[in-house]
């Protein structure tokens, strides 16, 4: 089961996801996030997966991740929100597919191992 930690910070949303990877309620955790950081308005999250517990992605659930998270971002709008994904490094993917697939259609989003590259990249 996917559980989702919130905190709302002075400038940024902080969110971690833990437990066991499940597609569906992976997407209904990140809701869940998205919606708090427009309640607060916050229009930058901070989503560290380092403790989901996840196997090896397919290109098509990298492919299945991407396209979720833009659906989701779009059900919020106009509410616009950068996300910065921290997960481990061994399970980032090389070429990157999940975050290209995301920016391809409008998503602000990185994925990253550094957690002090992705504050710098929302700008925290």
């Amino acid at each position: 089961m996917v559980e989702a930690k919130i905190e709302v910070r002075e400038t940024y949303l902080w969110a971690a996801l833990t437990g066991d990877y499940v597609l569906s309620e992976s997407v209904e955790a990140t809701r869940e996030i998205l919606r708090v950081a427009k309640e607060s308005n916050r229009d930058k999250v901070l989503l560290d997966v380092r403790e989901l517990n996840v196997g090896v992605l397919s290109t098509t659930e990298r492919f299945e991740i991407g396209t979720a998270l833009v659906d989701l971002l779009n059900e919020i709008r106009p509410h616009a929100i950068k996300i910065a994904y921290i997960n481990l490094e061994e399970r980032l993917d090389p070429d990157m597919f999940d975050q290209t697939v995301a920016r391809n259609r409008g998503a602000e989003a990185i994925v990253t191992a550094d957690e002090a590259e992705a504050l710098a990249w929302l700008g925290v």
